[in-house]
């Protein structure tokens, strides 16, 4: 009886040690969507999400000026994708930004709240 005072306490500290570390380890970013299947458009919806797009094809952002300044936005590593032009102002406070896969490679594209995982690819759907 001794034994299981002792050897309970220790298997459940283990358990959760496990499960803390299988945490850290798991992406923060949600399964990706299908190329040719992602939204045109991402929104704040969207955020954490995985997104695939084809090379050279527009994709847009709607986002909110007070959360996600468009001057706030960056894609990193750098040249996976450019914005195409200036914002478009929307209903305030919203605006729409144009982009488009520049190279094959991944970035993750994020703002003050929003965040993303963007893929570009070289094929034809």
């Amino acid at each position: 009886m001794h034994v299981l005072r002792v050897l309970f306490p220790v298997v459940f500290l283990i358990a959760i040690v496990l499960f803390i570390l299988a945490v850290q380890r798991t992406d923060i970013f949600l399964s990706a969507c299908k190329i040719g299947e992602c939204p045109a458009e991402l929104t704040e919806e969207h955020t954490k999400g995985r997104f695939i797009y084809a090379l050279r094809k527009p994709f847009s952002l709607k986002l909110n000026y007070h959360s996600d300044p468009p001057e706030s936005l960056t894609c990193t590593p750098e040249g996976v994708i450019s914005y195409r032009g200036a914002s478009m102002p929307l209903d305030p406070p919203y605006y729409r930004l144009e982009l488009r896969g520049l190279k094959e490679g991944e970035c993750v594209l994020k703002g003050k709240v929003f965040r993303a995982h963007i893929t570009i690819k070289a094929t034809d759907y």
